[in-house]
């Protein structure tokens, strides 16, 4: 940035005596004599304060200015959030929104008066730029020769194994866990499994649709290979055609609402908040043990009684013993405003107890995502900028859906940060027990034994996570996250 221009004159150097000096009767001389010299000088001065004024201009405008401009311009050009706008012209149900109501529905629909469906849940993943099929429509996308891509496994594997292992990063391990629990409340991809397994089955009538992205596993993997695992399952997720809207090229649709509002704890449709509330209180359904409060039992439980799964708002609440303990934590936090609600309001009923403690719990977790997350992911100055405070006003021409792109490519990044190990801490902060996360996946009830609830939680608070790093993170890179028997992630830390 140039702060000032320095303007000489040189008048030492003689450069400009003659046209200073003092005219004599020598120097007189008709006046279009000098028409040559006064034009030089006219453009010499034009360009000096043009220089000064753009100096004086670049002084008091600075680059985060134009840069936000130019943001402004590019969040305003309606082609880069709507590649995928035909399902809204096409296949997007009606509804009746009733705008006097002043909370947000279970499935996100009528937030916006202009287009009541946008957001909302069972709608497309906008997309950023086009799809890009082999078919044009939905086949997988195939080398400039035509032949399938190499397998995804191996090309992982030799680009990143034996790589930089663990960089400690100044943030803690909370970093990493909210991001999955903001994750799952804006986006939730529908897998198209019709029970199939496909590693095992061979169907005569080609490979379906669900199993194309099959893995192979190279005969050589360093892990897999240990256990004769030569395909490891990756099942294509439904599209809009499950849907009955048979739109071209395929159009993948999320399962959550697209906004933050807490639908990972209370559900995405009627049916699921339904099944999780009391109806008592505004409080959600929870189980008692040892005096703690917990999420309901699901229904999908193992035979055996000490071994069980969290119904909860979201699907994936028992994927591992971080996310799990978030879904706890959160039942019992909109249990306790909901119940220091009715300590002030007692003339309330269930249903404004519920709905205001689901109003204020939506709230905190944007407040956090937005002052405490987002400036650690995407910087301060920037959050800050463009975030907060940059273009912050209420448009009801942007469509608010979560983009692919995002779901599934830039907020993997932490995915680079999951740790191999939980650490279990006890109230005088030592460290009592440390697990693999890889063997606790699926399996929350390790949770409610004796005082593991609070003894992860400070864990989480009291461990610093893993930096963010180029070569990826070698959990995922070796393990796939997969439940392999043994002590594999115990390597990683």
């Amino acid at each position: 940035m140039v702060n000032d221009i320095v303007l000489e004159t040189w008048t030492k150097s003689g450069e400009t005596t003659g046209l200073i000096r003092h005219r004599n009767d020598e120097d007189t001389k008709p006046l279009h004599a000098y028409r040559s010299q006064v034009l030089v000088i006219s453009m010499i001065f034009s360009v000096l304060i043009i220089t000064f004024l753009m100096s004086v201009i670049d002084f008091w405008i600075d680059d985060d200015q134009f840069v936000q401009s130019q943001h402004a311009i590019v969040k305003n050009k309606d082609h880069l959030a709507m590649k995928n706008r035909e399902y809204f012209y096409q296949c997007a149900p009606i509804v009746s929104c009733d705008y006097s109501d002043k909370y947000r529905t279970s499935n996100g629909t009528c937030n916006n008066p202009n287009n009541p469906i946008w957001g909302s849940s069972n709608t497309p993943f906008i997309r950023l730029v086009d799809a890009h099929y082999s078919d044009g429509i939905s086949k997988l996308r195939t080398s400039s020769d035509g032949e399938p891509l190499p397998s995804a496994r191996e090309i992982q594997v030799k680009l990143f194994l034996n790589k930089q292992i663990r960089i400690p990063d100044k943030n803690n391990q909370l970093l990493m866990q909210w991001g999955q629990f903001v994750a799952h409340d804006v986006s939730n991809l529908a897998i198209d499994t019709n029970g199939e397994d496909c590693c095992t089955n061979k169907n005569e009538l080609g490979v379906s649709r669900a199993c194309e992205a099959s893995i192979k596993i190279p005969i050589d993997d360093p892990v897999y290979s240990k256990y004769n695992i030569t395909c490891m399952r990756f099942t294509r997720a439904m599209t809009s055609n499950n849907y009955s809207c048979p739109l071209q090229p395929l159009t993948f649709i999320d399962d959550a609402s697209h906004f933050i509002d807490g639908s990972q704890i209370y559900g995405s449709n009627d049916y699921v908040v339904s099944k999780l509330r009391s109806f008592t209180g505004g409080t959600l359904i929870s189980v008692l043990d040892n005096n703690q409060e917990f999420c309901p039992r699901s229904s999908f439980n193992s035979s055996d009684t000490n071994k069980y799964l969290y119904n909860s708002g979201d699907s994936r609440a028992n994927l591992n013993l971080g996310i799990a303990l978030f879904h706890n934590m959160f039942l019992r936090f909109h249990n306790y405003v909901a119940f220091k609600l009715k300590i002030e309001n007692s003339l309330w009923s269930d249903e404004k107890l519920y709905q205001e403690s689901r109003r204020f719990v939506g709230a905190i977790i944007q407040h956090i995502t937005y002052t405490q997350f987002l400036p650690i992911i995407l910087g301060k100055n920037y959050t800050k900028d463009e975030v907060l405070y940059g273009n912050n006003k209420y448009d009801p021409t942007v469509n608010p859906s979560t983009s692919q792109e995002f779901s599934t490519g830039a907020f993997r990044v932490l995915h680079n940060i999951i740790p191999a190990q939980h650490r279990f801490i006890d109230s005088n902060y030592t460290t009592v027990k440390i697990v693999n996360v890889t063997d606790w996946m699926n399996c929350p009830y390790l949770l409610q034994q004796g005082s593991n609830y609070d003894q992860l939680l400070r864990g989480l608070l009291s461990t610093e996570g893993r930096l963010s790093q180029p070569s990826y993170n070698p959990l995922n890179t070796i393990s796939m996250l997969t439940y392999l028997p043994g002590n594999i992630a115990s390597i990683f830390e």
